[in-house]
């Protein structure tokens, strides 16, 4: 089967998010796996993490359409469309990502030019597909409905939107395919590799950013009054977010030996050394399409302290509806502070593990990348069998 993954603006990290499915269906299934992009720096991952997988790069729109780049008729002129009128019948299943214009009329072109192909969209979405008010687009309104129909399969990643996108369009076809854990693609990591945590609550984000609201993470764990935890801040920050830091610190000197801005780590493995340790993660979002941070380190057994299913509606899938972790709302922050209190009190540190530990399981049962992969492909195969007419 040959499956093509059309995310123009892949960079090298996006090789294991959106690239983890695609990955697991060349690993497991043996799919012929290519990624569409245009070239944005290196890609050391693609020569090792996902080696095997086919990377191919397209130009960026002509300088002269950048004043209104994404009009419909640029994005028919544009790179893409070109791709997929020379390839489209290289390809079994086009996979594309998220709910937009391009989306739909890459789809659209697509089938056009290969009938029998199928096309996968898998929404990188929260409640704004669902809220039809948000999608401010008159071309996305109008089209809503009949692509829903159109695309042969359309997966949200999380249960609640789910829901509300089956209550609003009934007859739609979509199945909840959640997103394959990334760290299975790196060999060294064990699933039953006993975890030793400390002392740590980290959050990993990008920090400083109006959505993930990490300002009020400091402030509530300046309030903690438990001098044997650390704060651990992963993730790129700018120049504001950076100086406000500083003035904590030249404010509360105590704060520099219990608050770590490590910035943005690129090497992954370091990454998840980090999770490993750490025995709290918190994720104060404002707002997520999914989160991957959070599946991340719920796999590597951090106890989750998050926002709640209207700003992180994945979460209930992730923590089982907060059967494992505690939740707040992204303006509390009395409610973040007393979460805190509760996860690092020394009378719930038996009970933290207990739950971290059950948490992992929870997590390789219901986000294991090859059963999700398995899934796809039966799905894949009975559609292209049925639309060439094959008995099985």
């Amino acid at each position: 089967m040959r499956l093509t993954l059309i995310n123009p603006e892949t960079t090298n990290i996006n090789l294991i998010k959106e690239g983890a499915i695609p990955f697991f269906l060349y690993k497991h299934i043996g799919y012929n796996v290519t990624i569409v992009c245009h070239k944005s720096g290196d890609y050391p991952y693609a020569e090792t993490i996902v080696k095997g997988i086919e990377l191919k790069f397209i130009d960026r729109p002509n300088p002269q359409h950048e004043m209104n780049g994404r009009s419909i008729r640029n994005v028919l002129n544009g790179p893409v469309v070109q791709y997929l009128k020379k390839h489209a019948q290289e390809i079994d299943v086009l996979h594309l990502t998220g709910f937009s214009k391009e989306t739909l009329i890459y789809s659209f072109m697509y089938k056009k030019f290969n009938r029998n192909g199928l096309v996968y969209v898998k929404a990188d979405t929260d409640y704004g597909i669902i809220h039809i008010d948000y999608l401010r687009s008159i071309v996305k309104r109008i089209l809503l409905k009949p692509f829903f129909n159109y695309v042969d399969f359309y997966s949200v990643e999380s249960s609640p939107v789910l829901r509300e996108l089956q209550e609003k369009y009934p007859n739609t076809l979509k199945g909840l395919i959640p997103r394959a854990i990334p760290f299975l693609l790196f060999e060294s990591f064990s699933s039953d590799r006993e975890i030793r945590k400390e002392n740590i609550i980290l959050t990993v984000a990008r920090l400083g950013a109006y959505q993930k609201n990490s300002e009020l993470l400091v402030r509530a764990f300046m309030r903690l009054k438990k001098q044997d935890w650390s704060l651990v801040l992963i993730g790129a920050y700018d120049q504001d977010f950076h100086g406000w830091i500083k003035k904590i610190f030249e404010n509360n000197p105590d704060m520099r030996a219990r608050i770590q801005l490590l910035g943005n780590l690129t090497d992954r493995e370091t990454l998840f050394e980090w999770y490993k340790k750490s025995a709290i993660f918190c994720l104060p979002s404002r707002h997520e399409s999914f989160g991957i941070a959070l599946l991340e380190a719920s796999a590597c057994g951090c106890y989750p302290v998050t926002t709640g299913v209207k700003e992180i509606p994945a979460a209930v899938d992730i923590t089982d509806n907060w059967k494992y972790g505690r939740r707040f709302t992204s303006e509390d922050e009395e409610g973040l502070l007393q979460a805190l209190e509760e996860a690092t009190n020394p009378v719930f540190e038996k009970e933290r593990e207990r739950i971290s530990k059950d948490l992992r399981l929870h997590i390789m049962i219901n986000f294991n990348g090859y059963e999700i992969v398995e899934f796809l492909n039966d799905l894949f195969t009975q559609k292209i069998n049925k639309k060439m007419g094959v008995k099985v």
